[in-house]
């Protein structure tokens, strides 16, 4: 099935998920059964380019960055600023493990909804709430393929449904690139980041941005911008980290 844009979320949950979610496991998209090909990102039109252009803005030969398992109890604040310049904000917390269809999972809370991610590749799989499903990825997004190391390449593409709405579109693609290692700075601090960027793929007009800081594990800042129903005019959505714990 075909659809416009990436996957429009309706419900509030879902759309509050659709950024918070996708600050802390990525982007917004899997290994596993995931097709992985040779891409080659290009700029996406409307958006700037980033500041540290070069492979490594830093020095040094840029590092090879793997998975950092996400610890119970560790805690984040992250700021999210709208297209319309409206901002609000969101603690997230890391509860306990799991299983989620068969899957050893972790599990991140507002306080109201538990997100679910896959534990082997910190891919978003699904939002529940009270254990009852609301949304979920088929076999999950794949903004994350481990290591991560500056020009490596690959193309994720998944099912979305939503229990409340019935919606159900896919497959929806993005190709992903490791762009740079550089600093970069938020609220929280400055990080030394791995820089990615989501270039849309199959039925999707979604573009991402987003530094994923090793120390301390979390994807500290996320620039996504969507296609609107004006030509060459596009949304942005930033979202940055302004506390976590422990440090």
């Amino acid at each position: 099935m075909s659809l416009p844009t990436c996957p429009m979320t309706r419900t509030r949950a879902t759309r509050f998920w659709a950024v918070s979610g996708a600050i802390l496991v990525s982007g917004v998209l899997a290994a596993g059964s995931t097709h992985v090909a040779a891409q080659t990102a290009l700029p996406p039109p409307g958006l700037e380019k980033n500041p540290g252009a070069l492979p490594n803005a830093i020095g040094g030969t840029p590092p090879e960055v793997n998975l950092t398992p996400l610890k119970k109890g560790t805690r984040m604040v992250y700021q999210t600023t709208g297209p319309d310049g409206g901002t609000s904000k969101v603690t997230l917390t890391v509860i306990d493990d799991g299983t989620y269809k068969g899957r050893p999972v972790a599990r991140v809370t507002n306080g109201k909804d538990t997100q679910i991610i896959d534990r082997q590749t910190r891919n978003w799989m699904a939002i529940l709430r009270d254990g009852k499903e609301l949304a979920s990825a088929t076999p999950h997004r794949g903004t994350w393929q481990w290591p991560l190391k500056v020009g490596k390449t690959w193309t994720a593409e998944f099912n979305y449904s939503e229990t409340t709405s019935g919606m159900k579109v896919g497959p929806i693609g993005m190709n992903w690139s490791v762009e740079a290692w550089e600093k970069v700075t938020t609220p929280a601090g400055q990080f030394e980041a791995m820089r990615l960027r989501g270039e849309p793929g199959r039925n999707n007009t979604r573009q991402v941005t987003l530094w994923y800081a090793p120390k301390p594990g979390l994807v500290v800042k996320r620039v996504e911008e969507q296609a609107t129903d004006k030509p060459k005019v596009r949304a942005r959505t930033e979202t940055v980290l302004v506390d976590y714990e422990p440090k």
